[in-house]
């Protein structure tokens, strides 16, 4: 929630005085919280049907610290 809320307020300092950098800091934020496009594609879950091979998206350098949750099915045994 605090992240939003940050978001908002440099929207609202981009209104005042708009620079480069933070036109670029709002539009990875939005991406972030899935307020863009891309943003909505990226926090699409996947769900894989039983037997089918999970196809990983390919991970940017900075999204590769993460770790990533997968979804499976309970009786694949995986």
């Amino acid at each position: 929630m605090a992240f939003a809320i940050d978001t908002l307020r440099l929207v609202d300092l981009f209104d005042r005085q708009p620079t480069g950098s933070l036109a670029g800091e709002i539009r990875l934020r939005m991406d972030t919280l899935g307020l863009t496009p891309k943003g909505k594609r990226n926090l699409r879950w996947r769900i894989a049907k039983p037997g089918e091979a999970v196809e990983q998206p390919a991970a940017s350098s900075r999204s590769r610290s993460r770790r990533r949750l997968l979804a499976v099915d309970a009786e694949g045994g995986k």
